[in-house]
């Protein structure tokens, strides 16, 4: 009777243990799964499932072919295959249900889970930690909806046995399928390179990603990287992972003979949902961080696309031709080229002109048809010198059992079809790499973004801030983000210790990189470079469009200042710094400010609390001070020309100022970004006998304070001008608009005068005349002087550098 029970038992245990070889557990556990009881595996499959519906049914036959190549070299090998369901709908739950006896039959252990997180990294990860608890060496990451041909499971094996290290193999050949068209209207045969082949860099990865998902991965690097989840604030988790294993130090091999046929889906697939937000970006990789980057070899455009030319030997472009009859073969860098080469005749040198192939074919031949078998014997053994082999063209037919989209004929496919190898060289990436190559560049602190250098009050507040940050320590990298003209501010900032400026024009060139573009670098050293600290914007365009799209990311990673003086109107209003200061306002730290005036209008216009706005004042370089207070009848203009300024009221009344002997100098030079001034104003001082333009100053200190008896600035918006500080620090009396911040300097009758309507020229005009008719009645030089220093006590170097410590840290 015991042996009866131990033969019942021994059998029951041989068929449990048939049963788990094929299908072992067959549960769906929450997310938050523990158990984990799994035999040791040597490859994992794993295949994420999400809306793929029917399409799954297609790819579980192409992978069950893939583990029967592989078992057949190999019968020893014990393949696992797990399976997530991230939040399927019934149909694709449906359709795993009909098509995972296609992996139970072939496999030693179907596992699947569904689970509910809405994010393919993390489904990926999932599974990675179950296949890493069964100890497997390595990984084969699907998806699970493409096809894959018949001995890529095998090839991909083989090449990381042959390479005895840790690998990430990518197939050689990706084919994309469309929905309707299947491989009819595919537009190239994408070739791969491995990332350490001589004609490929891992550089080119800065903008472009040159590989795709479905990789064979050793576990061991998957012990160490795993995908970033999205979190809906990431996507291009597969381009993300690769550029972390490339930072590693792991090459990106390729695997000669395989191949993918790439579904190219509408809509459905979670990788679709997170392409189509525009408003999601790559996560921060430890590729972008300089000293890494600059590590990877590097060639630039140019000589990469002359590299490019010689691939695969022998090529033929419109520039040669080679002696040899069997020399005719198409490898090249771009896709919409496909050369053909007949005895010594170029016949084919685009995609499209394989009808003129014919002819020039059948005249070398002398024969009035040429046979569709002649044209496609040349054609596949064209495309076989580029490695694709008549086995791939085997296994689509083998394919085309289980798709009917992979289909294809000899006209639209074999004649017609390119291959193009995927190196994609890009001006970015040199962009990028000149940048990173900068010496140390990795220890910037504060990243600057201004539009170009201008003699005007806002780049000397710049100047000002980067010269306090280099005091403390802290690593400056200021970038133009405009073009612009030469400007001495430049010799300026580069004399400062620890301060880089880099310009537009020389750095970031528009015909290598849009303002897009710059964007994203930006971003990218927001996210990557270890030590940045604060992102600081003064009026550029770019630095505003950076922080709206960007906020969320941005915000993660550094502190987000904005320096910003005064509205801009003209005759209709308040300009476009209205509409984008208070798209951003909400996503700042800091909005550092001149004035008091500034911060009440400000909050007066949004209703904002101001507790983010911080009114600094600026300090004021030494003048000399006015020595001569007898009366010139010389006022003086001094500024930029333009439609802010409006020089023209003054001009307005040059009759009535002639007629009281009164002269104006004018000193400055137009705004060549101010498009609303027409220049007007300069064509009539031509023509005024008592106005007399008298060229550029650099600084106040040229300007001749002793011969004019005021400074005059009809100005429509400001917030302090440093024109009107450094006047009133040398005692020159001042008549400006009231605007911004002027009413806290400048006191009517004390030091100057306040002119309220501030676009009228005969209030300007008034108060000109109103001081030659009252001098005796003004302050006495000695008092304006006692006044000035008072009300100009703030405006200390020592004092700005304490308050603007407070905001950046020290």
């Amino acid at each position: 009777m015991v042996w009866i029970l131990i033969t019942i038992i021994v059998a029951m245990t041989r068929r449990i243990s048939h049963h788990s070889r094929r299908d072992f557990i067959m549960y769906y556990p929450s997310i938050h799964d523990k158990m984990i009881v799994m035999t040791k595996m040597d490859i994992a499959l794993n295949i994420t499932l999400h809306n793929e519906g029917d399409l799954l049914y297609k790819t579980f036959q192409s992978i069950a072919l893939n583990v029967k190549a592989l078992k057949e070299e190999y019968p020893k090998l014990k393949v696992q295959a797990n399976v997530s369901l991230d939040r399927p709908d019934d149909y694709t739950k449906q359709f795993f249900a009909k098509s995972r006896h296609f992996l139970a039959e072939v496999v030693d252990e179907l596992r699947h889970y569904t689970v509910d997180f809405g994010d393919l990294s993390l489904s990926r990860n999932y599974l990675i930690n179950k296949a890493l608890a069964s100890k497997v060496k390595y990984i084969q990451i699907y998806d699970g909806d493409d096809l894959f041909s018949v001995k890529y499971l095998l090839r991909m094996y083989q090449l990381a046995l042959k390479a005895n290290k840790p690998v990430v193999i990518e197939p050689e050949f990706i084919l994309d399928m469309d929905e309707w068209s299947g491989l009819c209207r595919t537009g190239a045969i994408r070739k791969l390179l491995a990332s350490n082949d001589p004609h490929q860099l891992a550089t080119n990865m800065y903008a472009n990603n040159l590989y795709q998902s479905q990789i064979f991965v050793s576990s061991s690097i998957f012990n160490k990287i795993k995908y970033t989840p999205g979190d809906k604030r990431y996507r291009y988790e597969d381009y993300h992972i690769l550029t972390e294993m490339i930072a590693s130090g792991y090459d990106i091999s390729v695997a000669p003979g395989t191949m993918i046929l790439y579904r190219r889906k509408l809509t459905g697939s979670l990788l679709a949902n997170s392409s189509s937000n525009c408003r999601l970006c790559l996560a921060p990789s430890r590729f972008f961080i300089p000293s890494v980057f600059r590590s990877f070899n590097h060639r630039n455009v140019k000589e990469m696309q002359e590299l490019s030319a010689k691939l695969d030997e022998p090529v033929i472009t419109n520039n040669q031709s080679k002696d040899s009859a069997e020399q005719y073969i198409k490898v090249h860098h771009s896709p919409a080229r496909n050369v053909l080469l007949y005895g010594k005749r170029l016949l084919i040198e685009t995609a499209r002109s394989a009808k003129q192939a014919g002819r020039l074919i059948r005249h070398q031949e002398r024969t009035t048809k040429l046979r569709t078998n002649k044209l496609k014997e040349l054609n596949l053994e064209r495309l076989n010198r580029a490695g694709f082999t008549r086995e791939m063209f085997d296994d689509i037919k083998q394919l085309n059992n289980i798709e009917p989209l992979a289909t294809y004929n000899t006209t639209d496919f074999i004649n017609l079809l390119p291959v193009y190898t995927a190196i994609q060289p890009s001006e970015l990436n040199d962009v990028y790499y000149r940048l990173c190559s900068l010496p140390d560049i990795e220890q910037t602190t504060d990243l600057l973004l201004i539009p170009h250098l201008t003699m005007g009050g806002a780049d000397k507040a710049m100047v000002e801030l980067c010269q306090a940050l280099s005091e403390h320590d802290r690593r400056v990298l200021v970038i133009g983000t405009n073009a612009g003209d030469k400007n001495l501010w430049r010799d300026r900032l580069n004399e400062l210790p620890r301060v880089t400026f880099l310009e537009r024009d020389k750095y970031f060139p528009l015909d290598q990189i849009g303002d897009k573009d710059l964007e994203i670098m930006l971003l990218r050293m927001i996210q990557n470079w270890p030590k940045l600290e604060r992102l600081t914007v003064m009026n550029s365009g770019v630095g505003y469009n950076l922080i709206n799209e960007w906020h969320d990311e941005i915000k993660r990673h550094t502190q987000v200042i904005i320096h910003d003086w005064c509205y801009g109107i003209n005759d209709c209003g308040l300009t476009f710094e209205t509409t984008i200061l208070s798209k951003v306002y909400r996503y700042i730290d800091y909005l550092i400010t001149d004035g008091g005036g500034y911060k009440k209008q400000l909050m007066e216009i949004n209703g904002w609390d101001g507790q983010k706005i911080k009114p600094i004042a600026l300090p004021i370089a030494p003048v000399e001070m006015k020595q001569d207070y007898t009366i010139k009848h010389h006022i003086m203009y001094a500024g930029r020309f333009s439609a802010q300024k409006r020089l023209d009221l003054i001009l307005a009344s040059h009759r009535e100022l002639a007629e009281r002997g009164i002269q104006l100098d004018i000193y400055g030079s137009p705004d060549q970004d101010d498009k609303l001034y027409d220049g007007k104003d300069m064509k009539l001082v031509e023509q005024i006998n008592n106005a007399h333009y008298l060229g550029t100053f650099n600084g106040f200190r040229e300007l001749p304070i002793d011969q004019v008896d005021m400074l005059i600035l009809p100005t429509q918006f400001e917030g302090l001008p440093n024109i009107v500080l450094e006047a009133l620090k040398s005692n020159l009396f001042v008549i400006v608009g009231k605007c911004g911040s002027l009413p806290e300097v400048i006191e009517d009758g004390k030091n100057g005068f306040l002119v309220d309507d501030n676009g009228n020229a005969e209030a300007y005009l008034e108060a000109i005349l109103k001081f030659y008719d009252q001098s005796d009645q003004l302050l006495s030089p000695d008092e304006r002087k006692k006044f000035n220093q008072k009300i100009l006590h703030e405006h200390d170097r020592a004092i700005y550098r304490k308050h603007i410590g407070e905001v950046y840290g020290w």
